[in-house]
């Protein structure tokens, strides 16, 4: 599904990005990218999310390529995307539900189909009693799991999480973790980039691919 040919990408440093990435990433896999800050775990997030392109090499996600890829067609990979980011990004002046319908008003959903997505899946992530909630009045892990509900809505294939837990105490985190375990096994894949070794322990299953000054340095 997601395949990484000879990529480079760097930003203005020869220390900075990534470079020579051979990657294959299936359907349902679940994989970690790990490696210290500045390894360029987040670059190859940016480069799936197409927010960067690469400056040598292909990046291929279904049948978006990085080297044929319009301009006006990226919306269209992202919205197939889901996104988590460590600060939550959340709408500060917005609910709980208003922060995860937002993505199906913009794609001109049904009201009554968009209540009864937000509504199954903030269930599913026990966030039920919090709907009418600003992001002022949730904790961290509370937030996360808006940002996790956001990401589903739109039923993605793939879902990419930048450091999910660095905001996070250790109870919380292990939630995250485990939840988007549990997504992962919903035959959807999860790909998360982290610094933080003890959370990798969580996933027996999963991929683990190690980066070091941009470059993968191992992968089981």
């Amino acid at each position: 599904m997601i395949n990484f040919q000879n990529v480079a990408c760097t930003f203005g440093s020869q220390d900075a990005g990534v470079k020579n990435i051979n990657l294959n990433i299936g359907e349902d896999d679940f994989v970690f990218l790990v490696g210290p800050n500045g390894a360029g775990k987040s670059t190859l997030l940016r480069l799936i999310y197409m927010d960067c392109l690469p400056d040598d090499g292909l990046v291929q996600i279904k049948n978006y390529r990085s080297d044929k890829i319009r301009e006006k067609d990226i919306p269209k990979l992202r919205r197939q995307i889901g996104m988590i980011f460590q600060d939550f990004k959340l709408l500060d002046d917005r609910n709980v539900y208003q922060n995860v319908a937002i993505s199906l008003y913009i794609s001109h959903h049904k009201t009554r189909k968009i209540k009864n997505e937000v509504h199954e899946k903030l269930n599913q992530l026990n966030l039920g009693h919090r709907v009418h909630y600003k992001p002022d009045n949730l904790s961290g892990g509370e937030k996360q799991m808006v940002a996790i509900a956001r990401a589903l809505i739109k039923d993605p294939i793939v879902i990419l999480a930048d450091e999910p837990t660095g905001d996070l105490d250790p109870r919380a985190s292990i939630e995250v973790i485990d939840q988007l375990h549990k997504i992962n096994q919903e035959n959807k894949a999860v790909i998360v980039a982290t610094h933080d070794y003890n959370l990798v322990k969580r996933v027996p299953d999963a991929r683990i691919i190690s980066l070091k000054d941009g470059q993968i340095t191992s992968m089981i």
